[in-house]
């Protein structure tokens, strides 16, 4: 003869991490059906935004940069020794986003004049 299920009591307000702890071993034992039940109850995670070109997102950083360098450059008295590369690599990632060339002047002109 089996004796009818019996509801379980709330445990005290203190002792909730127990009583959770011990609703999750029996779930576990009893094949680990209330994980992920538990995990399908939490909001879904949004992923990041991303631009479409990276590009688009790297020329802001890279003006950034070079505003940097520029600063150092005024304080310092002489040219900093990357000053050329970062020039290089930027003027190459307008290039590559599809700028004449009389638009990378303009633009490194506003960059180095402050004005970006």
């Amino acid at each position: 003869m089996t004796t009818p299920l019996q509801p379980i009591e709330p445990p005290p307000a203190k002792s909730w991490r127990n009583w959770l702890a011990a609703i999750l071993l029996v779930g576990l034992a009893l094949g680990g059906w209330i994980v992920p039940l538990l995990l399908e109850t939490r909001p879904p995670k949004k992923a990041p935004q991303v631009q479409a070109d990276p590009r688009a997102q790297a020329e802001p950083m890279m003006r950034r940069e070079l505003a940097a360098l520029l600063k150092f450059q005024r304080r310092a008295g002489f040219e900093h020794p990357h000053w050329k590369t970062a020039l290089g690599n930027y003027r190459r990632l307008l290039h590559e986003m599809g700028k004449s060339d009389a638009e990378i002047e303009a633009t490194v002109d506003r960059v180095v004049r402050g004005i970006s």
